[in-house]
């Protein structure tokens, strides 16, 4: 008796025959792809990059969040650090281990709402890894991604932030109080000059 291959193996299965039907390599592979398995840059290898930038590592945040969409899992990481003495923010992002050419999220208004802006001395890092990514031009510099790993995305990066954020807004609270302080002085100063 002569040895077939299944069917499956010579001819896609068509997403529409349900997995029941289907036994052979191409199910076995659309099931293995389901799982949420995906390797991450991972914490160590990111810490260890933020100084390397010339971050402080004491101030190094990370976070981390994964999913399945449409059957496609995706990892998401964001990793945040301080540099002292630097005159400019810094934005590293990154899909599937390689480096992605201009802002690729999108997440320039995010980050100034979060204080994080030109003058801000400090580096993101934003890394997605995902099996299928729909990028909208050929040079791969826009990504049109489904409003969950969006979601995820604006998440850990707000997570990773946030330390920063509470900082500055305390201290331009502390500055507006000193203004107000000394302002309210001078003002008291000018009244009481004025009466004598």
């Amino acid at each position: 008796m002569r040895w077939a291959p299944p069917a499956c193996r010579w001819r896609p299965c068509s997403r529409l025959e349900s997995s029941a039907t289907c036994s052979g390599p191409c199910r076995r592979r659309r099931d293995r792809s389901s799982r949420s398995s995906l390797a991450s840059a991972g914490s160590a290898h990111l810490e260890h990059a933020c100084p390397e930038a010339g971050a402080d590592p004491e101030s190094f945040k990370h976070q981390k969040a994964s999913g399945v969409t449409d059957g496609v899992p995706w990892v998401v990481e964001a990793a945040f650090a301080y540099r002292p003495g630097a005159e400019t923010y810094r934005l590293i992002y990154g899909c599937n281990w390689s480096p992605c050419i201009g802002d690729l999220f999108d997440l320039d208004g995010l980050l100034a709402d979060h204080w994080v802006y030109d003058e801000a001395p400090v580096i993101v890092i934003v890394h997605l890894a995902c099996p299928v990514l729909a990028f909208t031009d050929w040079g791969k510099s826009t990504l049109a991604l489904p409003y969950q790993i969006e979601e995820a995305v604006e998440a850990v990066v707000i997570k990773v932030v946030a330390a920063w954020t509470k900082a500055v807004q305390s201290r331009k609270k502390r500055d507006s109080a000193a203004h107000a302080k000394r302002q309210g002085d001078d003002c008291a100063r000018r009244r009481h000059s004025t009466y004598q």
